[in-house]
């Protein structure tokens, strides 16, 4: 493969400060913490994992010998044995840079979870009985999260293997290899900051998609509330009115909610779920005591 010359090396680092930059500015104005947290616990993890584990194989700390899935054969095969450490070693790679894996895992949500839904809502609407998807948004952010963790992780190998220079005696420092680091660090920065743009147009989504979902029913002649109306013209009529309001702000509270908040309010709900039945057993036993004590007249 060709290595990257240097001037290419310079434009690129020119082009990545803004990538990483921007969606960080923008992020932080939002308020986004916890998105931008998420981002870089993912990439510190598979970073330190990744460098440490390519240090203690320079050092001799740990030991990949490279035995051939196919001994007989007259070339080397490119696959080592399988169960050897150097075979996990390869499927660990491949399975945090495999970007046509995780772009097809990201598709079959979309595909499987959410395009029936939205099909489920046409055609009930074509009878007058359709009724909001409940579950859209919930599967979309889990598949474009998906793929924000891999941009993260992603850029941990990539920055680990670009700054692979442990100072070992043998280890190759001709301007050859530095370029290759280089372009390591490079691809690796990019990705995280894929990672950080992908997360902005998910935010900027969900905002316009909040922002319709409450104009147009402030709006009746707007052509999203009366598709709605001509969906949902044969449920009752408290329902088709309140379904799409309800559900939709039920989830815009439940998504601006940090992940430790909504377990905060989980473990709540349980707790008194627990202490609310005794209570009310307790309740009514006491106020059924007396009347039936009482003498009659």
């Amino acid at each position: 493969m060709e290595t990257i010359s240097v001037p290419s090396a310079i434009a690129w680092s020119v082009l990545l400060l803004p990538l990483i930059a921007v969606p960080l500015v923008i992020l932080r104005k939002k308020g986004c913490t916890a998105e931008i947290n998420v981002i870089w616990y993912a990439f510190s993890l598979i970073f330190l994992a990744w460098w440490f584990l390519h240090l203690a194989m320079a050092w001799g700390f740990i030991e990949l010998p490279w035995v051939d899935a196919e001994p007989n054969r007259a070339t080397p095969s490119p696959t080592p044995a399988p169960w050897t450490g150097r075979y996990f070693y390869a499927m660990a790679h491949e399975y945090l840079t495999n970007t046509k894996a995780e772009l097809a895992l990201v598709a079959a949500v979309i595909v499987l979870a959410v395009a029936p839904q939205l099909l489920n809502y046409v055609l009930s609407g074509l009878s007058g009985c359709a009724t909001t998807p409940p579950l859209v948004w919930q599967f979309e952010k889990i598949a474009i999260w998906s793929l924000i963790k891999f941009l993260a992780a992603f850029g941990g190998v990539f920055v680990a293997e670009g700054l692979g220079v442990y100072g070992t005696p043998d280890q190759d420092l001709s301007s050859r290899a530095i370029m290759d680091h280089a372009e390591n660090l490079l691809r690796g920065l990019t990705a995280v900051g894929l990672a950080f743009v992908v997360t902005v147009l998910q935010v900027y989504t969900l905002e316009a998609a909040s922002a319709l979902g409450k104009a147009w029913q402030q709006k009746p002649e707007s052509w999203p509330y009366r598709l709605h109306r001509f969906f949902t013209r044969n449920l009752p009529k408290d329902e088709a009115t309140n379904d799409a309001s309800a559900d939709f702000n039920g989830r815009e509270l439940w998504d601006k909610l940090t992940p430790s908040q909504q377990q905060e309010i989980g473990a709540l709900v349980v707790r008194s779920a627990r202490s609310g039945l005794p209570r009310e057993q307790s309740s009514s036993k006491a106020g059924s005591s007396p009347s039936s004590k009482a003498p009659p007249e």
